[in-house]
């Protein structure tokens, strides 16, 4: 168990040092995202305000959003925690809206789930003055 803890914080050690190298802002050079094995890159330079995650919309092939949209990030969540746990489609369902919310997303769009983990993109809808 020392030699575990050992190396998980060594890991995040070194997660804090090196940062996160993209094209883009990223915002998943944390240690909890680490930790919760779960990465969200902004697909924009520009900013949103955060939301709570009680506000975010999870649309479905079948339920698409009726207002204009702008793609924002992509989420993605690992199914199992750093111990390799199973976890419920609850709990992945509230990790990816708190990703969303952090970001500023209003919804995930084109949710994709492999055997070992849940993806989509976060939507940020868009006013449109006439």
């Amino acid at each position: 168990m020392s030699k575990t803890l050992t190396f998980v914080s060594s890991i995040v050690i070194m997660g804090l040092v090196t940062g996160c190298a993209s094209q883009t802002t990223c915002c998943s050079s944390s240690p909890r995202h680490f930790l919760n094995r779960e990465t969200v890159t902004k697909t924009t330079h520009d900013t949103y305000p955060k939301k709570t995650p009680q506000t975010i919309s999870l649309y479905t092939n079948d339920n698409k959003p009726n207002a204009a949209y702008r793609v924002i990030g992509i989420a993605n969540v690992s199914k199992t925690n750093i111990f390799g746990m199973q976890r419920d489609q609850s709990t992945l369902d509230a990790m990816m809206k708190q990703l969303a919310a952090n970001l500023g997303g209003d919804g995930l769009i084109e949710i994709n789930q492999t055997d070992q983990s849940i993806q989509a993109k976060v939507i940020a809808y868009q006013k449109i003055l006439l």
